[in-house]
């Protein structure tokens, strides 16, 4: 199980601003995961074990304390032309 990926979903499925059908499918995949992480956890070797173990926390926790899972807001781009874009004046 990739972390980020996991991270991501449990964002998804808290941020407020993503269309309730989207959050269900997000929360839907979560489920999903957990069933089969719980398979996991007993029969995997260590270092897989270790992450599964984790993975499982962090959906524990997101349900706890969603709140806590939104996402961070989105970063502005610089003013400006792309770079190796020639300026914008050519629009004018």
């Amino acid at each position: 199980m990739n972390n980020l990926t996991l991270q991501h979903l449990l964002q998804l499925a808290a941020d407020t601003r993503a269309a309730a059908s989207v959050r269900g499918q997000a929360l839907l995949a979560i489920d999903g995961l957990e069933k089969w992480m719980s398979k996991e956890a007993k029969r995997g070797k260590a270092p897989q074990q270790a992450n599964v173990l984790f993975g499982l926390s962090e959906i524990q926790r997101f349900r706890a304390e969603p709140g806590k899972f939104t996402p961070p807001p989105a970063v502005e781009m610089p003013p400006g032309a792309p770079i190796g874009m020639p300026a914008m004046g050519f629009l004018d």
